[in-house]
């Protein structure tokens, strides 16, 4: 928790799905590709609505969020990786994906196997500050940044505990050319409680669930960027990295 007198919390935005009564007829969609050669096709249905709210440090708060009654927890993980190693598809895969899998097996000695699915480098554009929406998708992924102390669009994450979800999620379909995916986007409510870490470094590593197999019973947690009040142009772009991946018992 931190001792100093000058609060960390925030308020800012944070993108919500549509509440329109016409999405209980019409299920949100995205395509994979694009769809201009289909004559009144759109890529997207999506509609989004802002709104701001609290969004608590947890380094200022008694919470130690945890996989299983929250939906996400921070792990702190020293890695022999460096900035450029990410860039390495082998390195990545040969070394950062083992470290991961013994970070899982240290903390959640239930799990047995894990598959990686893939992993994405990401550094913010000025132009295009945040992702739409709060949203989870079928896997479960570790994140990290790349350079710390992180100030910028830092991730937050909805406590699952605070969240309906039979109320307020909506599932969304991905349509790929050779099949079908299934994401889910979060609705507003204001029983939401949203949460996340200050001046993030290196070696704290975000873990949530997006999905439970089978029956998904297990919390899960949305999250979402958002644009951090109390950054300034010299905390400089956000850098991450996030890895994705499925645990089985």
């Amino acid at each position: 928790m931190v001792s100093s007198g000058i609060s960390t919390d925030a308020r800012a935005n944070i993108s919500y799905f549509s509440s329109d009564a016409k999405f209980n007829l019409e299920k949100p969609y995205t395509t994979s590709f694009p769809v201009d050669d289909i004559a009144g096709a759109s890529v997207s249905n999506h509609e989004w609505t802002q709104v701001e709210g609290a969004i608590r440090d947890l380094r200022e708060h008694d919470l130690s969020p945890q996989l299983d009654s929250h939906g996400f927890t921070i792990l702190p993980s020293k890695t022999t990786m460096t900035f450029d190693d990410f860039k390495s598809r082998d390195i990545v895969e040969e070394r950062y994906f083992p470290e991961l899998a013994s970070l899982m097996q240290q903390h959640f000695p239930q799990y047995k196997t894990f598959a990686f699915f893939d992993y994405a480098i990401r550094k913010r554009s000025p132009l295009y500050p945040q992702a739409k929406g709060a949203s989870t998708e079928n896997e479960q992924p570790f994140w990290r940044v790349l350079k710390g102390p992180n100030s910028d669009w830092p991730l937050a994450f909805c406590d699952s505990n605070s969240t309906d979800h039979v109320r307020d999620t909506i599932p969304n379909d991905v349509v790929y050319r050779g099949g079908l995916g299934e994401t889910a986007f979060l609705r507003e409510n204001g029983s939401h409680k949203w949460y996340y870490i200050s001046h993030q470094m290196v070696d704290d590593i975000f873990l949530w669930r997006n999905t439970d197999f089978p029956g998904g019973k297990l919390p899960r947690a949305f999250h979402a960027a958002f644009e951090n009040p109390l950054s300034g142009p010299e905390d400089g772009l956000r850098e991450s990295v996030e890895v994705r991946f499925a645990a089985f018992r």
